[in-house]
Order: structure tokens, then C-alpha cells, then sequence
């Protein structure tokens, strides 16, 4: 099978404002598993283990919790995490912010041999153009869904 990667940001797919009332409070490292939401990490896992997929992990919690550490905590494969402002992003103004998000992404699969086919599960939608249709782009309120996870496995013309 071929090698399947997902990119996964936590906030708005792996938590969201839905999980924040009702779980009561917002994760704020791998040790606060309990405000995970756990559907969403429940759909993403059958969906990684679906797909044959590997995950890595994008956007803010980079910078807080090592990729291996919240593979660990929430039982996901990561396997990696996308470089931080690649040198292309540096120096880029506020007003490019959006890009920079895409830019990590091209910088990840830049010069890889395996040329992995991939989704992004991120809610901001905060890509580059030619990766719009990798793209689930979920709701900061509901997170990772169910029709999020059809569209995922569809992308990929794997029945849910």
C-alpha cells in the first residue's frame, strides 16, 4: 500500500469549542488528556489505521509538546512534526501569517524520495493553493466529525 501521510493540527480538529464546555477546559499539553476530545482522537485513529496512514503533527503544540510525547498521550501514530518556519517563511510579514502553515507542509514533503500521498486536518485552512485539495478543513467548533472522517477515507477512495 502506498505511504500515507495526514497532517494534523490539534487545535480545531483534536479539540474545539465543543470539547472545551463540555470536557471543561482546553488541553494545554499531553499531560491534560482528560480535554482531548476523545471522539475526535477515537475517528482519527480508525481513520490512520483505515488509511495505513502516518501523521505529523502541524501548527502551534509543536512548540509545546514533542510529537513522540502526544503520540504516547492520545495513542496516535505520529511519527513526526513539520519544521517550524521553514527558511522560505522567515522574515514573512504578519499579513502572510496564512502561508507560512502551507509553507511547512512543502517543506516537509520537500525532497522526500516516496512522494507520499497526504490530507491536512486543520481548521483554519490556512494553505497553499495547489494543496486545497489535500484539505479537510474542520470546524474550530466541532472539531474532527464524522463527515470529516468520510471526506478523509473518500480522499483517499477508501469506503468509511
Amino acid at each position: 500500500m502506498t505511504s500515507r501521510i495526514l497532517f494534523v493540527a490539534v487545535e480545531g480538529v483534536l479539540t474545539s469549542a465543543r470539547s472545551a464546555v463540555g470536557l471543561g477546559g482546553t488541553p494545554t499539553g499531553a499531560n491534560s488528556v482528560q480535554h482531548f476530545d476523545q471522539a475526535a482522537v477515537g475517528l482519527l485513529r480508525a481513520a490512520a489505521a483505515k488509511c495505513d496512514a502516518r501523521l505529523v503533527l502541524i501548527g502551534d503544540w509543536r512548540e509545546r509538546v514533542p510529537h513522540r510525547r502526544l503520540a504516547v498521550a492520545l495513542g496516535l501514530p505520529f511519527i513526526d512534526a513539520a519544521p517550524i518556519r521553514p527558511p522560505s517563511a522567515r522574515g514573512a510579514f504578519r499579513l502572510e501569517q496564512p502561508l507560512i502553515l502551507g509553507m511547512e507542509i512543502d517543506a516537509w514533503l520537500e525532497g522526500r524520495d516516496d512522494a507520499p500521498a497526504y490530507a491536512i486536518l486543520e481548521s483554519s485552512g490556512d494553505v497553499l493553493d495547489d494543496q486545497l485539495p489535500n484539505l479537510i478543513q474542520t470546524s474550530s467548533d466541532d472539531g474532527f466529525s464524522w463527515q470529516d472522517y468520510v471526506d478523509l477515507l473518500g480522499l483517499f477512495d477508501i469506503e468509511p
